[in-house]
């Protein structure tokens, strides 16, 4: 982060006489700072004495006999049309106060700014100079794939406004190389991009197998930008037999292709499973069928019921089924420190949806712990209920959209506010309860289908005894039965597990003992 502080403040005194002859005593001081991004500051300041007073007079700089202004200013056009002075002096007024600023970037990048007023004005200056919308701040992040760079210029080129790429450090000109997807993509350069009326500068170099993305931003961006360059990781997506399928870039900005789930991955779910290919899956895959019976789908469906039963594997299973465009987030996710970040976020995430739906894709919206975002308006602050109206327009602006739906995960539908679950937002809600014994017994065989498990375990006796288990308990169950497993097999051969390889491996079984012993783990942390 970049540090700005105030270098200097200096404190003069003049002496002057009245037009009556008394003899009065006028205290002025100059203060004085230094900022590393030239355009943004200066924009900031001149537009905050020209928005809050009168400019007066301006000039290049103040001259050496009789302090008098001379000279012509530097000016530059911003990108929005407005000029600003970059180099120049100036003098302003605002309520009743004269305020002399000289702007100077003769000798460095940085912009040296000085204003000199009555001492009384001293406070309002240094509040200007310190507030934490004029600070600039750097963000970096390395990536090992140029899949991120590209998914990075993707998102300037199509949110930003104006933007202009420039040469970084002592290169003559911004280094690009052609990809046959985009066309050219800067991997050595500077970007500077005015995206929803903000300046940023993006540069991006190239590192001994990494890339370099810093970024230039107001100090009331960091949680915008840091969000950004976090959802543009990469995610190595593999099959069963971990071969590579794609790399996958993930984020609330991108999209996530779900590949390769299917409802042999989750088991226990009853009827809720037929409802769930009801009113989401079959919709999707045969829209016309849909249409032609006058049968519509809803735009949210809330999956409640208590944790660990699988609401997420649900989610992609659909997306996976149905070749969707796939968005999972959750309230870490959309909620940002800043005033207006979560509504830009909710703005971001329905916007690619739109996109996807433009492009002949369906998209699924899936929203983890949304009981995390929005409770009972009575308990949320102003912020969250301006960010609860942005969510809720944006469910009703895809109400016309076909192929496009919501799915929200809950275990406390009693506190959600009664206006996200009322028709035309979340009007279907489905109940994914712990499993009873059939669903136990499903789940039990579908995470030991590929484990050694002795032929002597009795599933009949093992459905019934687990009443009350979620979905993942059933999971650790049969996890930690297998590691006990290879414990007690090391423990009777009075080896380490490091050397049970070859054969040896062959002769590890999974008894009714290791379930019983990780029943009793599982038990304990139960009761506490």
């Amino acid at each position: 982060m970049v540090s700005l502080s105030v270098l200097e403040k200096k404190v003069k005194s003049f002496f002057g006489k009245s037009e009556e002859g008394n003899e009065r005593l006028f205290n002025k001081v100059e203060i004085y700072k230094e900022f590393p991004n030239v355009d943004y500051s200066a924009k900031f300041i001149w537009n905050h004495f020209n928005e809050k007073g009168t400019i007066k007079k301006i000039a290049g700089k103040v001259g050496y006999i009789g302090n008098k202004l001379v000279d012509v200013p530097l000016l530059k056009t911003s990108d929005d049309g407005s000029v600003y002075p970059t180099k120049a002096a100036f003098i302003a007024s605002v309520e009743n106060s004269t305020y002399k600023v000289i702007f100077d970037n003769s000798y460095s990048n940085e912009l040296k700014v000085t204003v000199e007023c009555d001492i009384k004005d001293s406070k309002y200056i240094n509040d200007l100079l310190n507030d934490p919308k004029n600070s600039v701040v750097s963000i970096s992040k390395e990536y090992n794939d140029l899949e991120s760079i590209k998914t990075l210029y993707k998102f300037i080129t199509s949110k930003a406004k104006t933007f202009r790429i420039g040469k970084t450090g002592l290169n003559k000109t911004p280094n690009m190389i052609i990809d046959d997807e985009i066309g050219l993509v800067p991997v050595d350069a500077s970007i500077i991009a005015t995206i929803d009326g903000e300046s940023y500068i993006f540069n991006i170099s190239s590192k001994y197998n990494t890339k370099e993305v810093s970024v230039e931003c107001p100090l009331g961006k960091t949680n915008y930008i840091n969000n950004l360059l976090e959802s543009i990781l990469t995610e190595e997506i593999k099959d069963e037999k971990g071969k590579l399928v794609k790399k996958s870039v993930k984020g609330v900005d991108s999209i996530t292709q779900i590949k390769k789930y299917d409802w042999g991955m989750v088991g226990g779910l009853g009827d809720a499973k037929k409802e769930i290919q009801q009113y989401i899956e079959w919709p999707l895959k045969n829209p016309e069928l849909f249409k032609k019976v006058n049968a519509s789908m809803p735009k949210g469906i809330l999956l409640i019921g208590p944790p660990g039963n699988g609401k997420t594997t649900i989610a992609k299973i659909i997306a996976s089924q149905t070749e969707s465009s796939f968005y999972a987030v959750s309230p870490k996710d959309i909620n940002s420190m800043w005033v207006g970040g979560t509504e830009k976020n909710w703005g971001m995430l329905f916007d690619n949806a739109r996109h996807d739906v433009r492009k002949g894709r369906s998209a699924i919206i899936f929203i983890d712990e949304i009981d995390g975002l929005y409770t009972s308006r009575g308990e949320m602050d102003k912020y969250s209920r301006i960010s609860f109206g942005q969510f809720c327009q944006e469910m009703e602006g895809i109400s016309d959209l076909e192929n496009v739906v919501i799915i929200g995960a809950t275990n406390q539908y009693q506190d959600l506010d009664s206006a996200l679950v009322r028709p035309g937002r979340f009007t279907k809600k489905i109940y994914i309860g712990n499993p009873n014994e059939e669903g136990r017994k499903e789940i039990l065989e579908i995470y030991t289908r590929k484990k050694p498990v002795s032929p002597n375990v009795d599933w009949n006796h093992l459905k019934k005894i687990t009443e009350g288990y979620s979905g993942a308990e059933l999971r650790e169950l049969c996890d930690s039965a297998a590691f006990h497993s290879i414990e007690r097999y090391c423990e009777k051969k009075e080896i380490e597990i490091k050397d049970v390889k070859g054969e040896l491996i062959k002769e590890i079984i999974i008894e009714k003992q290791d379930f019983e012993f990780a029943m009793k783990k599982i038990s304990d942390y139960k009761k506490d």
